[in-house]
């Protein structure tokens, strides 16, 4: 409590408040001394602080009322004499809380603009108004005062805060950590395993051409026509690829006789990510559980090709294969599944990733590929610096894209893995774009200018 000096006028003054202590609180402004000045105003003397009393308003809200709201015009400086007061914008979450000797509305009290968020009262509260013309009007060493005490005050505030939110981002870290080590357990050598080795034996192998073609696409500087000549090497692969680009799984209007047509028609890219697909589906049964699942694999293959391409990050030919191979383990845990319907809790146990990667390294694809397979899921629970450098960017790419294929399809952005999204948008370089930029105004303009290449499939999803 401040003393004013004379103890007959302090004690008038703490008989007043005493006086309205128990009337009801009702919203309305008036000038009334509160019970205690907040410490903000210690070391005012008596004659400034009867000025500052004689300039300001005191209001008092009820529990509930809002004392400004967002985009209101801030006229005033808002100090706090008692109670709380509840911070909220909407587009921040979780509210902020001011206490009595804080000010509210303070930063856009200095600018000429609009309020940024709300104050509602969490209590009864008595709130001392100064406008800016009561400012102005006041002597200069109170004004001065008024401005000194506020920087502390925030200065300290501040501190607060920091203190505050270092423990939280320790808490954060120690989570984050335990989740680390709960999500990686499962990943171990499946090369260690006579069991696995076994399995993954029985596995048809991809067509030679499919690695080939995977081999030539890390040279960036690969034309279509080599690749069109490699494909035409084989008479077998022709007679397939013409039969899919022909089918309903394409839908194109008109149908397509030869290599040199399909190039025109289809395009380098969606060619090329048939015949990697149509290798793939050699390999595995023709079931829905494994129709679904390629689809997927499909539409992840155009989506990180587009990706790419807007990111400028990474091979897009070669981004585009690891697309469409990013689910092989679960198309292997699939086949084991049917294969050995005995051993289901086993199998369930499995890392998908880390089978496929296995798998890729069985059938001799490029490191690059098989290793991005393997750490597809460590975005979703680990920072950028737990991935190794070398396949980093691809990851990155990868993750993003099975996050912008899930929105296409409607799942809220609650649901989604975007615990380091922020991280791994910025490591390609797109930090001036929402995940909704990025899947809306990027990927999906990107694929309708392909639409009639499509298959049958993404065409559907994309015009959802």
């Amino acid at each position: 409590m401040i003393g004013f000096g004379r103890k007959k006028h302090k004690d008038k003054i703490v008989n007043d408040i005493e006086e309205k202590k128990n009337e009801p609180i009702e919203s309305t402004s008036v000038h009334l001394p509160s019970k205690k000045l907040p410490a903000l105003f210690s070391g005012l003397s008596e004659k400034q602080i009867n000025q500052l009393y004689s300039t300001a308003i005191i209001k008092k809200i009820n529990r509930e009322e809002f004392l400004f709201q967002k985009g209101d015009k801030p006229d005033n400086l808002y100090i706090i004499m008692e109670g709380r007061l509840e911070m909220m914008d909407e587009s921040k979450g979780t509210p902020s809380r001011v206490h009595a000797g804080s000010v509210a509305g303070l930063n856009d009290f200095f600018h000429e603009s609009t309020y940024t968020e709300s104050a509602k009262a969490m209590e009864p509260s008595v709130i001392m108004i100064l406008s800016k013309t009561a400012m102005a009007i006041l002597e200069d060493p109170i004004r001065a005062f008024i401005y000194e005490k506020i920087i502390r005050n925030n200065a300290a505030e501040m501190i607060r805060l920091k203190t505050k939110s270092r423990v939280f981002e320790n808490k954060v870290s120690s989570l984050a950590k335990s989740l680390y080590s709960a999500k990686t357990a499962g990943v171990f050598n499946y090369s260690e395993s006579d069991l696995i080795l076994n399995i993954i034996k029985k596995i048809p192998k991809l067509p030679a051409y499919t690695h080939t073609l995977s081999s030539r696409l890390l040279d960036e500087n690969v034309s279509s026509k080599e690749v069109v000549d490699l494909i035409k090497q084989d008479p077998a692969l022709v007679a397939d690829v013409l039969k899919s680009v022909n089918s309903s799984y394409y839908g194109l209007e008109q149908k397509v006789s030869d290599m040199n047509s399909a190039v025109l028609l289809l395009g380098f890219q969606s060619l090329y990510q048939l015949v990697v697909s149509e290798g793939i589906r050699r390999t595995m049964p023709d079931t829905a559980d494994f129709r679904e699942i390629h689809a997927q694999a499909l539409a992840l293959s155009y989506i990180s090709f587009s990706l790419s391409m807007t990111a400028k990050v990474g091979v897009p030919v070669q981004i585009s294969t690891i697309g469409l191979l990013h689910n092989l383990g679960e198309s292997v845990v699939s086949l084991l599944k049917q294969r050995n319907p005995n051993l289901m809790v086993f199998i369930d146990a499995l890392d998908r990733p880390s089978l496929g990667a296995f798998l890729l390294d069985g059938w001799n694809f490029p490191a690059i590929i098989s290793k991005t397979v393997k750490y597809q899921n460590f975005p979703e629970f680990s920072e950028p610096s737990e991935i190794p450098e070398d396949v980093l960017q691809s990851v990155a790419i990868l993750y993003i894209s099975r996050i912008c294929y899930d929105k296409l399809k409607g799942v809220p952005d609650q649901d989604l893995p975007l615990l380091y999204f922020d991280e791994y948008r910025n490591l390609l370089k797109l930090k001036d774009l929402s995940l909704e930029d990025i899947t809306r105004n990027n990927i999906l303009v990107d694929l309708k200018k392909k639409r009639d290449t499509l298959p049958l499939s993404l065409k559907e999803l994309i015009n959802s």
